[in-house]
């Protein structure tokens, strides 16, 4: 999947747009209300001229999105403030390769209730373009992953997050930084407020905040059980590219075993689970298909699609070209047979030889050797 688009590309989100939100003299209000009810900061009347009509302003504002980078951004925002449309939805689906991870779940059990459409669409996105899903393990991985809130911020949903024990969520630092940066005499205050949510598969789950709710173990101090900072050009006023000792991740106690929380309507004495961390974790390869399982935007788990392109120049990342948006930091990278490899952590833009932007992952193997040089081994497995 690319993440800069193309003229036809960009002319099919234009009329799905127009068709969401023209024909009123309120038109581009509303079009700058849903915008920047996700990006407080960007402002649709930054990017285009006031005096044009609706269908170029549109299309000026996707040229402006689709060269800074934020167009997944900007129809994921789209997308939330509008669920209903059915338009908007497909333009992701077939632009981005991201679609609810509910209706991933549908098809993979043959779910009758899709529209042929819809079915075919799904297939197409698929990873692996053949390779069958299995419905059991696409289950269990669904129910690894949570959104990460902070109580005490409006809106929430600051990142996304997954159990790699039983009572253990792997994230990135930038997501819980505000926990580690904070003042000793408030930190245990401001850790207090963080909140993992998980079966967020549904819309209305996810804007009421609902699902599995767990909190960090802060009784005995801080829950960060070990920490490595994000690094280069992802530190705000730093370049160059993060090292080997610049992970950006995070591990977290929780207050509870969510991992062995009983799962209904399945076989009997099946767990939640959690995604299992061995010592010799693969690393993807260059052109193969990936994965991502996120709560972009604040919104339901989403299941997004694209290609490994290979590492970094330190070798500390994984570029890949998955459609994420705000709040997909974190999220677990799987290959094409859902195996767990990476750990979502940021988009690039690309150089000027590379002529688009990418995103970035933190490959798991790294994580565990530097969990392992640590002396933190508890989440290992043979």
């Amino acid at each position: 999947m690319k993440l800069r688009l193309s003229g036809p590309d960009l002319r099919k989100i234009r009329d799905a747009i127009i068709d969401a939100y023209g024909g009123s003299q309120n038109s581009l209000a509303l079009l700058n209300s849903a915008v920047t009810g996700y990006f407080p900061r960007r402002h649709v009347f930054s990017h285009i001229a006031i005096a044009s009509p609706f269908d170029l302003q549109v299309a000026d504002l996707l040229v402006a999105a689709n060269n800074e980078g934020w167009l997944p951004g900007l129809i994921g925002a789209l997308q939330q403030n509008q669920p209903d449309n059915e338009e908007l939805q497909s333009v992701l689906l077939e632009t981005f390769g991201t679609v609810s991870a509910q209706k991933v779940l549908n098809l993979s059990t043959e779910g009758v209730n899709l529209p042929d459409r819809l079915q075919a669409d799904l297939q197409r996105v698929l990873p692996g373009r053949g390779v069958l899903l299995s419905p059991q393990t696409l289950h269990r991985r669904i129910r690894t992953v949570c959104r990460i809130d902070y109580a005490d911020l409006s809106p929430p949903g600051f990142g996304t997050g997954f159990l790699v024990g039983p009572d253990l969520v792997l994230t990135n630092w930038h997501v819980v930084e505000r926990v580690e940066r904070a003042p000793e005499n408030v930190r245990h205050d401001v850790a207090n407020q963080l909140r993992f949510r998980f079966d967020l598969l549904e819309r209305a789950a996810a804007e009421d905040g609902r699902g599995r709710v767990a909190l960090a173990q802060v009784s005995d101090g801080s829950p960060l059980l070990r920490t490595s900072p994000a690094g280069g050009m992802e530190v705000r006023g730093r370049s160059g590219e993060p090292s080997m000792t610049e992970l950006d991740y995070a591990l977290i106690r929780l207050t509870e075993d969510v991992g062995n929380d009983p799962v209904a309507s399945t076989a009997l004495g099946e767990t939640r689970g959690y995604i299992q961390l061995r010592p010799n974790m693969p690393l993807p390869t260059v052109n193969s298909a990936l994965m991502a399982l996120q709560h972009p935007m604040r919104g339901e788990l989403q299941f997004a699609i694209g290609i490994a392109l290979g590492p970094n120049q330190t070798g500390s990342r994984a570029k890949h070209t998955v459609a994420t948006q705000e709040g997909s930091s974190g999220s677990p990278v799987l290959d094409e047979y859902l195996s767990p490899i990476a750990m979502h952590n940021g988009t690039r833009f690309g150089t000027a030889r590379e002529r688009q932007a990418y995103n970035t992952a933190v490959p798991l193997s790294h994580i565990v050797a530097d969990l392992r040089n640590s002396g933190i081994t508890e989440m290992l497995q043979d």
